[in-house]
């Protein structure tokens, strides 16, 4: 069905030559135009004229926006995407850029302190450019074209290239520490094979393991961040040799000499305006929900099991594969109103 957006409200855009697609906040206002504009039709065009390489993966409608996510796999297993949403009743629309080691969206925002990503990140592309999340605003067909044509063939590769150098480094150094400690543990335990799994005798010379034991123990029993991990890794939760994993890999983080950088909140806290990616994921990143006590202890703990979480389903995806990264068909768009 043909994607056509009636765009009837009032708003401007503005666009440097240079060629990075900018959003005018101030300004005056141009008239609002009833013609019918073909969002996705002229999406999909530029993608696959000035974006070669990118596939698009899903599409869905939803009460308010298009989405539209595309993804290119990169060397060595990496892969970038971008996903676009243009809004139903306003003429504007917001692009995101993604990186992962998965092929499925990243929904941990590059941004956010603390960070509970492992294998991947992504960025609003204005905030990545500009440091602001602001929309691309048009008034009529032509000046959708215009935008968008800038933003897709221009605007869109500098976000991309910048994740990359920003991120691609960070993220490989980070799996390879947290790889190196699970090899090292793992290593451990293989000779407490047909014994009791219980981390304060494994790990007995770890510092505070009995504290450690004893947090982790109580909070997976309650289920106290059950939001934080998928469903395939819930029932590993009452799993003893999971249990001694989670309890020294927590130790380990817990050691790092940037504990308290790492267990920070950001002072400038970024108002992503209808982040969508529960849509996206079926996931809500958990510095949305989780909020780290302000005591100094009990926020190092907080952050360290969740990051644990992270870390060992991020392990347990990119090693084995789970039904979260296999291919869903895609969900045609009725987007006409």
């Amino acid at each position: 069905m043909e994607d056509v957006m009636s765009n009837n409200n009032k708003s401007d855009l503005s666009y440097h030559k240079s060629g990075t697609a900018k959003s005018r906040l101030n300004g005056a206002y141009g008239l609002g135009s009833r013609t019918p504009i073909r969002f996705g039709a002229s999406l999909k065009y530029l993608m696959k004229a000035k974006q070669t390489y990118y596939d698009l993966i899903y599409e869905k409608d939803t009460e308010n926006y298009l989405v539209y996510l595309y993804r290119k796999p990169l060397e060595r297993d990496w892969n970038s995407f971008v996903l676009i949403q243009g809004a139903r009743r306003r003429g504007r629309f917001n692009i995101e850029v993604g990186l992962s080691k998965r092929k499925k969206y990243p929904f941990h925002w590059a941004s956010s302190k603390p960070s509970y990503a492992v294998d991947g990140v992504r960025e609003r592309l204005n905030y990545l450019i500009e440091s602001e999340d602001k929309w691309w605003t048009y008034t009529s067909a032509e000046e959708l074209e215009s935008v968008m044509e800038t933003v897709v063939s221009e605007t869109l590769g500098d976000g991309i290239t910048l994740m990359i150098e920003n991120y691609k480094d960070l993220i490989e150094r980070e799996l390879n520490l947290w790889m190196g400690y699970l090899r090292n543990i793992k290593e451990t335990m293989s000779f407490r094979n047909g014994f009791e799994m219980d981390p304060r005798e494994i790990f007995y010379d770890t510092y505070r393991i009995d504290e450690i034991a004893d947090y982790v123990e109580k909070n997976n029993r309650l289920g106290t961040f059950s939001k934080a991990i998928p469903d395939f890794m819930q029932e590993k939760l009452e799993d003893p040799a999971f249990i001694a994993v989670q309890c020294k890999l927590m130790a380990h983080i817990m050691d790092l000499p940037d504990i308290d950088f790492r267990a920070s909140t950001s002072e400038v806290v970024i108002p992503y305006e209808d982040d969508l990616t529960v849509f996206i994921t079926g996931r809500v990143p958990p510095e949305y929900y989780f909020k780290l006590p302000q005591e100094e202890t009990e926020r190092h703990f907080m952050y360290s099991y969740i990051k644990v979480l992270s870390i060992l389903e991020s392990v347990e995806i990119l090693q084995k594969g789970e039904v979260e990264d296999r291919e869903k068909p895609k969900e045609e768009v009725q987007d006409t109103w």
